[in-house]
């Protein structure tokens, strides 16, 4: 997936990758997470508003705090960092 053809939400919280398995249990299709590195990323097709995997859920089930950044948003950073 490349930057021109982003995910209509993504949730990046910082955690270790072991976590992935705490949570991959509570992931409702359509909706798909990845965990790469300390990063999870969360696509939600229905929207995040829709998502049963809010920041609220995943720190509590990870032990971590989370936030949240859409796409638009990822985007602009990475074209404010150049």
């Amino acid at each position: 997936m490349g930057m021109k053809s982003p995910p209509t939400c993504l949730n990046q919280a910082h955690k270790r990758l072991a976590a992935n398995s705490r949570v991959q249990e509570y992931v409702i299709e359509p909706e798909q997470l990845f965990v790469i590195g300390k990063e999870a990323y969360l696509y939600c097709p229905n929207g995040y508003g829709k998502s049963k995997l809010p920041n609220t859920f995943l720190e509590k089930k990870l032990g971590v705090g989370a936030t949240t950044r859409n796409w638009a948003s990822v985007l602009k950073l990475y074209e404010l960092s150049l």
